[in-house]
């Protein structure tokens, strides 16, 4: 939840990461739906997308986690997820619509580095197909240079546009909230 801004969190959906897979512990009337996604076993992607992502950017990132489980190569999942993608078993959001990923706690594997990643908070805009080119967009200028400015992320069905936040969404009681697991994970970085 901590992805969210803290108005909209007490009537969000929640998804939890158990040892039998993904489990909805939280159904709401809400139009968000929450869930940490992970690129790796040691990364922690905390999001909440709205109701035109429940139906369909949600499956994909159960997907792609369950593969990271089994151990399967990014190049691997790259390659199932577009082949899903293309027999339409995956599908785009219907309309606009927005992924807030708020929170101080996004910790993304960066395959190229081959380590941990902290990224900090931002917000997400469906953009299916849209490419950097088309925005006129570089996520080195948005992340680094020229911060706000947006750029592309995961061109395809599932892309987004993306703009980075000065400010994370309220984090209070993220760390109780997280039962002693981010602190396991603030070791394992080094922090």
């Amino acid at each position: 939840l901590s992805a969210l801004p803290l108005r909209l969190r007490e009537q969000a959906s929640v998804y939890a990461l158990t040892d039998q897979g993904f489990e909805l512990t939280r159904r709401s009337d809400g139009p968000f739906t929450c869930i940490v996604e992970r690129n790796h076993a040691r990364s922690i992607i905390p999001q909440c997308v709205d109701a035109a992502g429940a139906d369909t950017v949600i499956p994909g990132i159960i997907l792609k986690t369950n593969w990271v489980a089994e151990g399967v190569s990014l190049q691997e999942r790259q390659s199932r997820y577009a082949v899903l993608a293309d027999k339409g078993e995956l599908k785009a959001p219907p309309r606009p619509g927005i992924n807030y990923m708020m929170s101080d706690y996004n910790y993304i594997w960066n395959a190229r580095a081959g380590e941990l990643m902290r990224v900090p908070p931002h917000v997400m805009f469906y953009a299916p197909g849209l490419t950097n080119e088309d925005i006129g967009g570089s996520m080195e200028q948005g992340m680094r240079i020229n911060r706000g400015v947006p750029f592309i992320v995961q061109s395809g069905i599932h892309g987004y546009i993306t703009s980075m936040v000065e400010r994370a969404a309220d984090p209070a009681g993220v760390i109780e909230a997280c039962a002693g697991e981010l602190p396991a994970v603030a070791a394992v970085l080094g922090e």
